[in-house]
Order: C-alpha cells, then sequence, then structure tokens
C-alpha cells in the first residue's frame, strides 16, 4: 500500500529574513509608518510599556533595545515615562559575514501629547531620512545612484 506524504514548502525572499511580523505594544499592534517605523499611543499615566516583536522568519532573532536577543519573538518591559519613548528593535539572521541585520524604530508617544512631537518621518524616493537635530537633509543624486545598483 502506498503511503502518501504532504510537505509544506516556504520561500523567503532574502530581505524578507530581516523583516518584522508584527509589533505590539501593551498588546495592541503598533502602527508601522514606514519600512523601519512603528508608532503607537499609550496612556499617559503609564509609566512602562510591554513590547513584543515577531519577526516574519522564524529562525530570524530579534532584539529590542539590546536587552538580549530571542529567536521570532522577544519581549520586554520598557520605562515610558517622558510624553515620547524611541525603542530601537533589531532583527538579524546568519552567522559571521553572512549576517545580515535591520533596525527598526517605535516610537511610543503619550495619549494627548502626540499632536505636538513633530515629524514621524521623513521618505524621499522610498529611503528614510534620518534628522540631525530638527534638520532633514537628502541628496537626491546619491538616493537615485543607490536605487539604480
Amino acid at each position: 500500500m502506498e503511503k502518501k506524504v504532504t510537505y509544506t514548502l516556504t520561500i523567503y525572499k532574502e530581505d524578507s529574513l530581516t523583516e518584522l511580523e508584527t509589533v505590539t505594544v501593551d498588546g495592541k499592534e503598533a502602527t508601522k509608518i514606514s519600512d523601519t517605523s512603528y508608532k503607537a499611543i499609550i496612556p499617559a499615566e503609564l509609566v512602562s510599556s510591554t513590547i513584543e516583536a515577531k519577526t516574519l522568519y522564524t529562525k530570524a532573532k530579534a532584539e529590542i533595545n539590546k536587552l538580549g536577543e530571542e529567536v521570532h519573538v522577544t519581549k520586554q518591559v520598557i520605562a515610558t515615562i517622558g510624553n515620547e519613548t524611541i525603542v530601537k528593535i533589531y532583527v538579524r539572521f546568519g552567522e559571521g559575514e553572512n549576517e545580515r541585520e535591520k533596525e527598526y524604530t517605535l516610537i511610543l508617544d503619550k495619549e494627548g501629547t502626540e499632536d505636538i512631537q513633530g515629524l514621524l518621518s521623513v521618505t524621499v524616493n522610498g529611503h528614510e531620512i534620518q534628522p540631525v537635530g530638527n534638520i532633514y537633509n537628502a541628496n537626491i543624486g546619491e538616493i537615485a545612484q543607490k536605487q539604480q545598483q
């Protein structure tokens, strides 16, 4: 008698190896505002929040604010004393020279203060521009060259 076996094959594109599937703050999903940025509004009275990051690729490692790396899902309690808290999330896959890393930013704003925080992000031709102080600079020629490569 012939036995039938079924296999499931999941194929990940190389750039998805360091992608986040979800970011939650106190059990609620954060809003993705750009390729590498998330935002959540939290109650003004909170002095800490539980952040959970889940990678798309189940063998990737995730880390919140350099507080310890875990495979696929990581969870940390982060102090949220100010009106705005910036949390860094790192996703890594591979070893040695084959290691890839992507850095994400989670912005936590206290309820009632989110309107005075300023810009969430600036994106030029698909590239997120990081500010120096309150100044955003973008060299369009450099960005266009990177896109052609």
